[in-house]
């Protein structure tokens, strides 16, 4: 996983934040907890990197979202973005969730999109 998809990830989880309120079997719940630690860990480690970057390059961080950013320091920054996190993804079987509905709460698109990241196994569509 790399730093990038760490960011999305965790971005996709908090835009679905109603997703921790669900009812949810245990075995997923524990394995989204543990990831978010996870995730979460990652992520500071690739801010503590980019404040690095930018005070090397003398940039306030804040300004990164202004554009006008050195070539060279978007160079260094899009590298950081590709490296690989150091995170190993608690997963889940996909069969744990189609339980979802009965006993548990429904999950929408964006959220099941949310925990995709963790599920094994995902089963082929029929899209016939």
């Amino acid at each position: 996983m790399t730093n990038l998809q760490v960011i999305n990830t965790i971005q996709a989880i908090n835009n679905n934040s109603d997703l921790l309120k669900k009812k949810l079997p245990i075995k997923v719940l524990f394995a989204l907890k543990r990831n978010i630690s996870k995730l979460n860990s990652a992520a500071d480690d690739y801010r503590n990197t980019l404040a690095t970057l930018c005070e090397q390059h003398d940039v306030d961080p804040v300004e990164l979202n202004d554009g006008g950013i050195k070539p060279e320091l978007m160079t260094e920054i899009n590298a950081l973005l590709a490296e690989n996190a150091d995170v190993t993804v608690a997963t889940v079987p996909v069969s744990l969730l189609e339980q979802c509905g009965d006993t548990y709460d429904a999950l929408t698109y964006a959220e099941l999109e949310a925990l995709e990241f963790m599920l094994e196994d995902t089963p082929e569509v029929d899209a016939t």
